[in-house]
């Protein structure tokens, strides 16, 4: 089965570690979906600020989306350099469920469609 994004510009994150609490060393442990999806990423702030759409990907699934307002540096001098959205979140997106797995299968937590 082909996955389209219907022409949106999207940008997807794989949220799975952060959202599972995972114990990883670099990472940092945050409260709610929300947080874990809009901070903090390795971004082209030009090319993210394109974004229609930010997705939070967990086991190759849409999770949850969001539609981003603005992107800033992060204020956390741990990941110095990275970039965080403040976004409102599509409830009722039909993206939500979607899966994406072949689409974002490698080891970089950052995929850009149609942009």
């Amino acid at each position: 089965m082909e996955v389209s994004f219907n022409g949106d510009k999207v940008l997807c994150v794989k949220i799975d570690n952060t959202l599972n609490n995972k114990d990883v060393k670099h990472l940092e442990r945050r409260e709610n979906i929300y947080e874990c999806t809009r901070k903090y990423w390795h971004v082209n702030k030009e090319r993210a600020e394109k974004a229609d759409y930010v997705m939070g990907i967990a086991n190759g699934i849409v999770q949850v989306v969001y539609i981003p307002r603005k992107w800033i540096l992060t204020a956390n001098p741990r990941f110095a350099g990275r970039y965080e959205f403040e976004g409102e979140e599509v409830k009722d997106s039909s993206y939500i469920g979607m899966n994406v797995a072949q689409l974002v299968k490698g080891q970089s937590p950052i995929r850009y469609f149609n942009m």
